[in-house]
């Protein structure tokens, strides 16, 4: 079991489950890989646009361990 924190940011905001404060998930897991958490939460993989573990960019089937930050951010638009 890994204790993680899931931060996820605009629109990926409301799909985290309803314990989650201001966009921010923590919550222990026996995933073993990003992929697996997205999975697990039932975020969509065809919205995320870029990953981030513990401050750096990685791709959905990075390891994860116990203490890991995980931002996902959908495709941001604006001018």
């Amino acid at each position: 079991m890994a204790k993680v924190e899931i931060r996820c940011f605009a629109t990926l905001r409301d799909l985290l489950p309803f314990e989650a404060k201001n966009g921010v998930y923590k919550y222990e897991t026996r995933k073993t890989t990003i992929e697996g958490i997205v999975e697990e939460l039932s975020l969509p993989k065809d919205k995320l646009h870029l990953i981030l573990k513990n401050g750096v960019r990685v791709e959905l089937n990075e390891p994860i361990k116990d203490g890991d930050r995980i931002g996902l951010f959908p495709p941001i638009g604006g001018g």
